[in-house]
C-alpha cells in the first residue's frame, strides 16, 4: 500500500458557476485526504474558497467525510487518468439576514400574524349593514 500512497492522482475541478473550470487541474498524492484537497483548493483555486464553504462531489457522491483518503475513492488501476471532481461553493445567504429572520423576530412575526388575522373579522363586522 505504500506504493499507492505515493501515486499522484490528478483531478479536473469542475465548478458549475465557472465556464473555464476544465483548465483547473489538481494533482495530489493518493494518501491525501478530502480535507487536504479542500485546503489545496483554498490555496490555489480562483476566489480562494474556504474549506467550510466547499462541497466536493466525486462519482456522484458528496464527500462529507473529510478524513476520507483519495486512495479509497479512486481504484488503483484508475490512478493515472484524470478524474472529475465537482466543486460547489456556498455563499452566505444575505436574503435571510435582509428579511430579519431570527428567533426573536419569529415570535414577533407570529404576534403580527395573529393581529392581522383578527383585523379582517373586525372589518367584516363593521361592514355588515345595521338592521
Amino acid at each position: 500500500m505504500a506504493d499507492l500512497d505515493a501515486t499522484e492522482v490528478t483531478f479536473v475541478i469542475k465548478n458549475p458557476s465557472k465556464h473555464d473550470s476544465e483548465s483547473f487541474r489538481l494533482s495530489v498524492p493518493a494518501g491525501a485526504s478530502v480535507a487536504d484537497i479542500q485546503d489545496l483548493i483554498h490555496k490555489q483555486y480562483d476566489g480562494k474558497p474556504s474549506p467550510s464553504t466547499q462541497t466536493l462531489i466525486y462519482a456522484g457522491k458528496v464527500l462529507k467525510d473529510t478524513s476520507l483518503l483519495v486512495k479509497d475513492l479512486v481504484k488503483p488501476m484508475e490512478c493515472g487518468a484524470p478524474h472529475s471532481l465537482h466543486l460547489v461553493v456556498r455563499t452566505p445567504s444575505k436574503l435571510s439576514v435582509a428579511r430579519g429572520y431570527s428567533s426573536s423576530s419569529s415570535s414577533s412575526g407570529t404576534a403580527a400574524a395573529a393581529a392581522a388575522a383578527a383585523r379582517p373579522s373586525a372589518t367584516a363586522a363593521a361592514m355588515q349593514p345595521s338592521t
